[in-house]
């Protein structure tokens, strides 16, 4: 073979084709994210602050360095809690949803040439300077698409969040707010957003992390949170029909705080308990 038609198959071996235009290498900014775009090999933390502040920022930070440690990705020896909170106040946020993502660096198919990590932090504005509490409740159904697994990477906020779009997207083609999904046996583990929780009897539950949900930074708080005239939060295994028989539901997030339900396939719930846990969390960020 000559060499011109070797380099030229050489050359044809790095073409990049994106929306039709045709170069010999990847965009920058692309290519720093490689591997997220390839591979989802990434970690993100949806935070929010309220009139400049940041309450739940340590426990943000905490996720994810050990998301981080679990994954085998190593930090720059730079990166810390008051490094982030520095970066984002360049941003000028005041009522801001925040995220924050990092990657592994680019190099590697599934098994990476290096494990350093990147950093994208991007904001959106929020015009509320508190958790907002709805008028009216959620409206949800069971997906009956979408499953979870259950390992020991199911409590990250990873990238992998293909079950999540398809939950949301099946939610909205039945009119739902939000879908309850089931994990690959059949229990109550989540929301395409949040984690669930239910009221029964004034006893308040969660599914436990070992069934797959999201280490959720708002539900580790109602695990703790100390509500009069309820007891402690109990973590519980959760079938269909235990969530369609408790006097109240709810649902939690870092950027909506608690968020009532209404009905569950049409089966209407109260919500006089959940508002009580709601202004609770409210006084509690207020006073840290």
């Amino acid at each position: 073979m000559k060499t011109s038609d070797t380099n030229d198959q050489d050359k044809a071996l790095v073409l990049v084709n994106l929306n039709g235009d045709v170069s010999d290498r990847l965009p920058a900014q692309v290519a720093d994210m490689q591997r997220a775009l390839y591979y989802g090999d990434a970690l993100f933390e949806s935070m929010r602050t309220f009139s400049g502040r940041m309450p739940w920022w340590s426990m943000h930070w905490e996720r994810l360095n050990e998301g981080m440690a679990q994954l085998g990705m190593i930090a720059p020896a730079h990166w810390s809690a008051a490094f982030f909170e520095n970066e984002w106040q360049k941003m000028q946020v005041f009522n801001h949803r925040i995220r924050l993502m990092v990657w592994r660096s680019a190099g590697g198919l599934y098994l990476p040439e290096n494990n350093e990590v990147g950093f994208l932090m991007t904001t959106q504005k929020i015009d509320t300077p508190l958790y907002v509490w709805p008028n009216d409740g959620g409206v949800l159904g069971f997906s009956k698409t979408v499953q979870l697994p259950v390992d020991a990477f199911s409590n990250l906020k990873s990238l992998n969040t293909a079950r999540y779009v398809q939950a949301a997207r099946e939610a909205r083609s039945n009119g739902w707010d939000d879908a309850v999904i089931l994990n690959a046996f059949g229990r109550v583990c989540e929301t395409s957003n949040s984690n669930i929780f239910w009221i029964k009897n004034d006893k308040l539950f969660t599914p436990p992390l070992s069934e797959g949900c999201v280490a959720g930074i708002v539900r580790k708080l109602m695990i703790y949170l100390e509500v009069e005239g309820l007891e402690p939060c109990t973590e519980a295994i959760c079938n269909p029909a235990t969530l369609l028989d408790a006097d109240e539901v709810f649902t939690t997030n870092a950027v909506r705080g608690i968020q009532p339900v209404l009905s569950i396939d049409r089966y209407i719930k109260k919500k006089d308990k959940s508002k009580i846990i709601y202004e609770c969390l409210i006084k509690y960020m207020l006073n840290i």
